[in-house]
């Protein structure tokens, strides 16, 4: 049956590209998790090396950027703004200003914002050139997937999402009036988040969005790694090509993989579905939807009283300016150690080697 849903699959599939990548995806509504990867970066071949290649099939976003320059950009978001005095108070490091220092100043592409849709089927990029994560780029996809996929049904999961919401609505007032859109934290950024935001944001706590985790770019960027020492001195259009094959077989991998991976997912929600019920069912056989929803509401409301806008983790600024470092030195340790062992499998291929030769030798002179 797997192999019939597969033949099916890639017979729709290839009358959609480009225009549908996804094939499962609801074609009046996309749901799609957004975020940025620094580690892509392209070192340039001197000061004059800043021309911007023509963006290939993926990265059509890179020529509306400039539409959206005029949006505040996510590090130097503020508390000035009317619109964001309510704005979650969590504890983030600039990315504007960690990418601004000296030692970025030789990358003209310092980085690629990446969007996927929430079977983790990649849909748009942009090149981040000589900048930090600004709004901009964001908007940017945005702008492309709505050109392209011609509807303003979407939900958005971005690890800034309650800071990014406020941008959305200047851009695309048409979006936010829609009653399907929404906006959500990935799981694991949630909790970086105050108490407040999290009940408003994190994908554990939202209505409608299943049980998504919202990490799917997580998967790409541990693919794409493979690319950052590869892509990092080459010219840009190279890098372009480079990149855009590279996403393109991630593409195709998943594709043919979703029928096992929806079976699967249903397999689990069905699972703990079964699980929750018979707890309920034991413990509050009484507990009426009504009464749940009436309870949660008063949760929520004492958590905001009692924690505000405070944030549940506390980041240290000089720990967030080394972080890229940190990667960067766990990358090239990495490899390091793969050369060790590669060298210490070619030095136990020669001991053997002289072993045997030296065990041969004294056979023959034995028999002598």
């Amino acid at each position: 049956m797997l192999a019939i849903i597969q033949t099916r699959l890639i017979t729709k599939y290839k009358s959609l590209v480009p225009k549908f990548p996804c094939p499962v995806c609801p074609e009046d509504q996309k749901t799609v998790t957004l975020d940025g990867n620094f580690q892509l970066r392209r070192r340039k071949a001197n000061d004059n090396d800043t021309k911007k290649p023509i963006p290939g099939e993926f990265f059509l976003a890179d020529n509306v950027q400039d539409k959206f320059e005029r949006i505040t950009s996510k590090s130097t978001a503020s508390n000035t703004d009317p619109d964001e005095k309510n704005l979650c108070k969590s504890v983030y490091k600039a990315a504007e200003l960690t990418y601004t220092s000296q030692n970025y100043s030789k990358f003209h592409e310092r980085g690629v914002v990446e969007c996927l849709c929430v079977h983790n089927i990649p849909l748009a990029f942009t090149n981040v050139y000589e900048s930090g994560e600004k709004y901009k780029y964001a908007l940017a996809i945005l702008d492309t997937l709505q050109t392209t996929y011609k509807t303003n049904n979407f939900s958005i999961m971005y690890d800034i999402a309650c800071r990014f919401q406020n941008s959305v609505k200047k851009a695309f007032p048409e979006l936010v009036k829609n009653d399907k859109f929404g906006m959500a934290i990935g799981v694991s950024h949630a909790y970086s988040h105050s108490m407040s935001c999290q009940l408003k944001f994190n994908l554990r706590y939202l209505e409608g969005w299943g049980l998504i985790n919202g990490e799917g770019l997580e998967r790409l960027w541990s693919y794409l790694s493979g690319f950052v020492s590869m892509t990092r001195q080459m010219s840009a259009k190279r890098r372009m090509i480079t990149l855009s094959d590279a996403i393109q077989h991630y593409k195709d991998k998943h594709i043919m993989t979703l029928p096992q991976v929806l079976k699967q997912r249903r397999r689990k929600a069905q699972e703990l579905l079964d699980e929750s019920m018979a707890f309920l069912s034991e413990n509050v056989p009484n507990l009426l939807n009504e009464e749940f929803k009436r309870r949660w509401d008063e949760y929520v409301t004492r958590v905001c009283q009692e924690h505000g806008d405070r944030p549940c983790v506390q980041m240290n600024p000089e720990e967030a300016d080394n972080a890229d470092q940190v990667i960067e030195l766990e990358s090239e340790i990495k490899k390091a150690e793969k050369k060790v062992r590669t060298a210490v499998r070619a030095l136990g291929t020669y001991e053997r080697v002289v072993l045997e030769e030296g065990e041969s030798r004294w056979c023959t002179d034995s028999a002598k």
